[in-house]
């Protein structure tokens, strides 16, 4: 066993050499790059494969994005990022781990495994009907699918290297470290950049601009997980570096304006209260937020305010959300034309539609929608069943905190795409896997 994998990395060096003399020869220096980098990681992953997920963790938060071509008004532009490129490799170094193991066993039983593959053959059929219908472009068409099924690929990624109590808490703690780097530079953004165009909608940090909505989202996840690491940690020093973690965190959460951020965050916090049944939990972090507003910017505590306008006769309803529910009503007549699988993914803006339920029937008809139901259902009732059943405290909060993210993200989805948003998504896959 040992030769053969010293034989196959000999050769993929080899090859890895030539191909590396054709790329920086032909391409721009951040594309070389970034193709020696993938090809690295699947190296790396083939030998060492909890090395892989820590090289997948970074990349999902801090890589950048590039457009690839020009979209139309009407269509959708095709974002790549270098993470798309690495999570590819590390799962082909990380299928090469499993073929010369004999452990092919890449689609794992789990809970939700069923829902995964119905929603994805649905996802796919919906894809295919848009191109033969000409509403969807087919190599369009072909890469947002891919994106949508590396949500599904980074899960599976996840359950077969992390199989230990012990895998699932230092990765834990590795994620809420990089969480906490983003915010800080998040932070710095504001500082370095206030009142120009790069901070005007809020901060966006590594998310790139006008992201400040899908920042905020993953916020509200990482702040789950640092309440519920506090509530198991019970050292002095440790609970000082997540309260400073937390502080920092929810300033950044603040910071990007975000009002389908700030909401999602409440009602996740009333969530993980009522699953706990410790309203004292509810009562102390509602304080620290009041006083954290209350010390804010002026812009914050306005925004803050206009929230209670979506409320009918409340006060005056934000602009943008009275955008969101337009475009949603506009497109119900659409939804109706195509009514069973949609128009295919990709068919339309992703900001076209903000509202995730909508855009998803839209996009993949109403057997779409019932099947991206029955998937967050299917999570759902894994993070509950983890947060019931498991004998270790750390598994058990850990439970507590994916299901308050869950729940968060369902009302995040009122105000973006949010379970389709690369930057949200590949995070939350990767936690369902560690919950798996």
């Amino acid at each position: 066993m040992r030769n053969i994998q010293i034989l196959i990395v000999i050769f993929a060096i080899f090859i890895l050499s030539v191909f590396a003399g054709k790329v920086v020869t032909t391409q721009s220096p951040i594309t070389s790059f970034t193709i020696m980098l993938a090809a690295i990681a699947a190296i790396v992953t083939f030998l060492k494969p909890e090395a892989g997920l820590v090289g997948l963790l970074v990349a999902m938060l801090f890589s950048p994005d590039f457009m690839v071509g020009k979209a139309a008004i009407t269509e959708r532009a095709v974002t790549f990022r270098a993470s798309d490129m690495l999570i590819i490799a590390i799962g082909f170094g990380w299928m090469a781990k499993l073929a010369i193991k004999k452990e092919i066993g890449m689609v794992v039983r789990t809970p939700i495994t069923r829902a995964i593959i119905i929603f994805s053959v649905i996802i796919i059929l919906a894809t295919l009907q848009g191109i033969l219908m000409g509403t969807v472009i087919p190599y369009r068409g072909f890469l947002f699918l891919l994106k949508r099924l590396q949500y599904f690929l980074i899960f599976f990624m996840v359950i077969n290297n992390v199989r230990t109590e012990k895998g699932v808490k230092l990765s834990t703690i590795l994620f809420v470290i990089a969480g906490v780097i983003v915010a800080v530079i998040g932070m710095v953004q504001q500082g370095l950049y206030k009142g120009t165009e790069v901070t005007a909608g809020g901060i966006t940090s590594m998310f790139g601009v006008g992201q400040a909505n899908t920042l905020g989202g993953f916020l509200v996840l990482e702040l789950l997980l640092i309440i519920c690491l506090f509530r198991i940690y019970k050292t002095q020093k440790v609970r000082l570096l997540l309260c400073a973690a937390f502080l920092i965190v929810l300033y950044s959460l603040l910071l990007t304006y975000s009002r389908g951020s700030y909401v999602s965050f409440a009602v996740a916090i009333a969530a993980v209260s009522f699953l706990t049944k410790k309203a004292r939990l509810a009562v102390t972090i509602s304080a620290v937020i009041v006083i954290a507003v209350i010390m804010s910017p002026k812009e914050i505590s306005e925004e803050i305010s206009s929230i209670r306008g979506v409320i009918p006769g409340l006060g005056v309803s934000p602009p943008s959300w009275e955008a969101r529910v337009e475009a949603a009503r506009a497109s119900i007549p659409r939804i109706m034309r195509y009514p069973l699988l949609g128009t295919g993914v990709s068919s339309i803006r992703l900001d076209a539609i903000d509202i995730q339920y909508f855009h998803e029937a839209r996009e993949t008809g109403l057997v779409g929608l019932g099947t991206f139901l029955f998937l967050l259902i299917s999570i759902f009732r894994m993070g509950l069943t983890l947060l019931k059943h498991s004998e270790d405290p750390f598994i058990e909060m850990f439970g507590l905190a994916f299901l308050g993210g869950l729940i968060g993200f369902l009302v995040h989805s009122f105000a973006s795409a949010t379970f389709y948003t690369i930057r949200t998504m590949e995070p939350f896959w990767f936690l369902a896997g560690l919950a798996a």
